[in-house]
């Protein structure tokens, strides 16, 4: 049998990652997964992709694609705020 010493907030984040994803510009294909993910104030251009994979919440708040694509799946996604997605790019949501 083994003994060690654990380090709690570790093991705590790996079992619900919780991600802040702000204030942030996206010029090439992200992917984000975890538990919840909370975006805001987040540009997506030059035909780039933003992935989002959450087993929880997806909550988004001041997102502006010039061109580009969102992926979001999660059980529960929220909009916030604004939201602008101009003829081209691509919006794509699944639970």
């Amino acid at each position: 049998m083994g003994y060690g010493v654990v380090n709690a907030a570790a093991a705590l984040n790996a079992a619900s990652s919780i991600i802040y994803f702000n204030n942030q510009t996206v010029t090439s294909n992200t992917p984000l997964s975890g538990t919840e993910i909370f975006a805001s104030n987040v540009s997506i251009n030059n035909n780039a992709t933003l992935s989002m994979n959450a087993s929880k919440i997806i909550s988004m708040n001041n997102i502006n694609v010039t061109y580009g694509t969102i992926t979001a799946q999660a059980p529960l996604i929220t909009f916030q705020q604004s939201f602008s997605i101009p003829y081209g790019s691509k919006l794509v949501l699944s639970n």
